[in-house]
């Protein structure tokens, strides 16, 4: 149950939000349909601009918490994600995280927790291209 509130507390905390269509129906935008949450103003004009300003803005780090979607509702639930996984955090150092995991591995004495830390190991590869 307190995970609900939880999330509740987060939807209120990016009020005010603005949904409007996408100019290029998610061409350049990702989704026909855009939420941009914590709006206090009108979304960025550059969000709407002409084919290089919009492109350029939606490869930016600027629209990294805005959301996408093909309907409205899908736009408000891929913000909600958004915001949701960039609070979370993040490892320091992912070549710092490889080379700890690769260290622990060689002074592992039991096998069972070595081929664990190898998996880790693979998934740090994979996530972070170390």
């Amino acid at each position: 149950m307190r995970g609900a509130v939880l999330r509740s507390m987060s939807l209120i905390e990016m009020y005010p939000i603005v949904i409007r269509q996408a100019r290029y129906g998610g061409a350049y935008e990702g989704g026909a349909w855009l939420c941009f949450p914590n709006a206090d103003h009108e979304p960025p004009e550059s969000a709407f601009g002409d084919d290089g300003e919009c492109f350029r803005f939606w490869q930016s780090h600027r629209s990294r918490l805005i959301g996408r979607g093909d309907t409205p509702d899908k736009a408000l639930m891929d913000m909600f994600i958004r915001v949701e996984s960039n609070n979370k955090p993040k490892p320091h150092n992912p070549s710092q995280l490889y080379w700890q995991t690769q260290s622990a591995i060689q002074d592992c004495t039991n096998p069972k927790i070595a081929a664990l830390l190898s998996d880790i190991l693979y998934f740090i590869e994979e996530k972070f291209d170390v």
